[in-house]
């Protein structure tokens, strides 16, 4: 069981006996109303909901996710990907679509009273709903925490007024929100497993084999938007290229579920064609 799933099932699990530590068995028929406005909250929360459902098979779901919650069998409300919207400009001009949905999940919620509600990361539309929810006398479960510790801190009152467990994937983040009287978990960085199975390649055994040296690998992650790829993956591969000058490395690209292949492959390709004909060639893979 992932230790997010594990601090869920506290959470939503039947009190002890004393009252003062709940139990971490799960009671059967749980529902959970989840917000997952981004590809990345999507992966992260559909994780999540599979460790949970082994837990409890009729665990019920529904809310604001994409295609791998969907897998999951959750009730989709609100696609994901009608929710992604950058800029500050694009952002302005979809408030009208943003409150709409906003308005629609706080009814659907009142209408539904799931057990509790998880929200992931997208802070901005959260955040709101999570005030929301509060007020309904529901419990606010908050997994990947907004940046407040960088850019505007003074959320963190607003947080700890209306959330009831912050679930960090940071250490320090923990210690963060304790001085700021949140009730707050670290539960580890959810790429961690991935990163480590994505770095234990044939191709760095195999120079392991020879040289009795693993190469150090590194991980490039240019983001889970077309224009993130396009305007990151470029500078990440010109670096790996001067740092493979003097070290063995071994690069490899996680790819984000919102991103094919095809235009992962033709991003590098793209960018071996506009390099120097006298630069190196680092050996990339995606994972």
């Amino acid at each position: 069981m992932s230790v997010v799933s594990c601090r869920l099932s506290i959470r939503l699990g039947s009190p002890t006996t004393d009252n003062r530590q709940p139990t971490t068995g799960w009671r059967a028929g749980v529902k959970l109303a989840i917000v997952a406005g981004e590809a990345s909250g999507d992966l992260h929360a559909s994780e999540v909901v599979r460790e949970l459902k082994k837990l409890d098979p009729t665990l019920q779901t529904f809310g604001i996710g994409g295609d791998l919650l969907a897998r999951e069998g959750m009730r989709v409300l609100h696609h994901a990907r009608e929710m992604g919207i950058v800029g500050l400009f694009n952002v302005i001009r979809h408030l009208g679509m943003f409150r709409r949905v906003l308005n629609e999940m706080t009814d659907t919620i009142a209408r539904e009273k799931p057990d509790a509600v998880m929200l992931v990361d997208y802070p901005d539309f959260n955040l709101r709903l999570a005030k929301r929810c509060k007020a309904m006398g529901l419990r606010v479960i908050y997994y990947i925490s907004p940046q407040v510790w960088a850019w505007r801190r003074g959320r963190v009152k607003q947080i700890a007024r209306v959330v009831d467990r912050m679930l960090v994937i940071f250490p320090f983040e923990e210690e963060f929100y304790r001085q700021h009287n949140v009730n707050v978990t670290y539960v580890g960085h959810p790429l961690i497993d991935e990163m480590l199975a994505a770095g234990r390649s044939p191709l760095a055994d195999a120079k392991s084999a020879a040289t009795g040296q693993r190469p150090t690998a590194i991980a490039l992650l240019p983001g889970s938007r077309r224009h993130e790829v396009r305007a990151l993956l470029p500078a990440m591969l010109d670096a790996i290229a001067i740092l493979k000058n003097d070290r063995e490395i071994d690069a490899f690209v996680i790819q984000a579920p919102t991103i094919s292949s095809v235009e992962l492959l033709e991003t590098m390709r793209g960018h071996q064609e506009r390099r120097p004909s006298n630069a190196r060639s680092p050996a990339y893979r995606s994972s």
